[in-house]
């Protein structure tokens, strides 16, 4: 059986687009909330190599990421969060 690359989008090498506005470095609180979404988007990804998506346990994934992303938006880093699922769905597609 062929198990797909992991991918891990990097936080911290974000492209310039995705900074906050006005800034170029990420809060502690900023931080916290993109890593924790890059470890749920890369927790969901391992899942469905293995899981159907209409699994019980990707929906709950799906649900605290939605929760995850609020918080990113909240904390003023939902650009950032979308781009970091733009990755993985083209990591996905490649």
């Amino acid at each position: 059986m062929n198990t797909p690359e992991p991918f891990s989008p990097d936080v911290d090498n974000l492209p310039p687009s995705a900074l906050p506005q006005g800034g170029s470095a990420f809060t502690a609180t900023q931080l916290f909330f993109l890593r924790r979404m890059q470890r749920m988007l890369q927790t969901r990804e391992d899942n469905l190599a293995r899981l159907k998506p209409d699994d019980w346990r990707i929906k709950l994934l799906d649900r605290a990421l939605y929760s995850t992303y609020r918080d990113c938006a909240s904390a003023g880093v939902g650009q950032q969060a979308q781009a970091l699922q733009k990755a993985i769905r083209q990591q996905r597609d490649n």
